[in-house]
């Protein structure tokens, strides 16, 4: 079979898929070690058995809904690749924005340190020290085996010196800081995504009733000036309120990405917290 042949095919081959010739293309490309440019340039090269009978594997795993990140096993997020796996959450693309504003913030105020609380695959610790050479990271996460992944991502980036990670639940370490930003799991349980989530880590993902017991808890018990948080838009008329009952005085702002979709909140408090 063909290059030319065997994407065509596998495109058809996924009609469930938003993106189905970009995922037969990143798939293919994975396999042959080549870039996406490569596959047009190359399309009447002929595929190996042992090539096709894996791309073939691929695209069956693809069918069934499995993210192709999971397939790869990685993720393009703020212009570096993330190791990811089944015990982290994918990147998303809207999570860059609450990295951007969270690095708007550091070079605002001049911090030097940032706690990070939920951080799975590592992607915003590591983008932050990345982008951010004299930063310094204290990332936190319940799961050990999603710290494992993290750690290899600050390895391979080479920013292991200035993160440290600690297995902890929620802000239960963190002592009275500047910043903390969180990705913390915000969709409810009786929400349908779709279908490639059911694939990634419960835990990293659902939480009962309206979504928002963990950063209740989280802001309940954590004491910062300034947080960056992701949640959902449709979440907003509910977390506001409740922020501005429990924490008088605080200054409230949505985090818009370039669209103008909001994809999370920054919360300056009036003092520091001494409850």
């Amino acid at each position: 079979m063909k290059i030319k042949t065997a994407l065509n095919w596998a495109t058809k081959q996924l009609p469930a898929s938003s993106t189905p010739r970009l995922d037969a293309e990143v798939l293919l490309a994975h396999i042959l070690g080549v870039s996406k440019t490569d596959l047009y340039i190359n399309s009447e090269q002929r595929l190996s058995p042992i090539v096709e009978v894996r791309y073939r594997w691929l695209i069956a795993r693809r069918h069934s809904g499995v993210p192709v990140a999971y397939l790869t096993g990685q993720k393009e997020f703020f212009g570096l690749n993330f190791i990811v796996n089944r015990q982290v959450l994918i990147p998303r693309p809207e999570t860059e924005t609450i990295v951007r504003r969270t690095i708007e913030l550091i070079e605002r105020h001049n911090l030097s340190v940032v706690h990070e609380v939920g951080t799975g695959s590592g992607n915003i610790a590591v983008a932050l020290t990345k982008n951010l050479p004299t930063l310094r990271v204290v990332a936190s996460d319940i799961s050990e085996t999603a710290l494992k992944v993290a750690r290899r991502n600050a390895i391979q980036y080479g920013v292991d010196d200035r993160i440290e990670f600690i297995c902890a639940n929620l802000g239960e370490h963190i002592p009275s800081v500047d910043l903390v930003v969180a990705n913390l799991p915000y969709v409810p349980t009786d929400y349908y995504p779709t279908r490639e989530v059911f694939h990634e880590p419960s835990m990293a993902v659902f939480v009962p009733d309206d979504g928002l017991g963990l950063y209740r808890q989280f802001f309940l018990n954590t004491k910062f000036r300034f947080a960056v948080v992701e949640l959902g838009p449709w979440q907003m008329d509910i977390l506001v309120p409740w922020l501005k009952t429990n924490f008088p005085g605080t200054t409230i702002a949505p985090v818009k990405d370039d669209s103008g979709y909001v994809c999370g909140l920054e919360i300056t408090k009036k003092v520091m917290s001494n409850e």
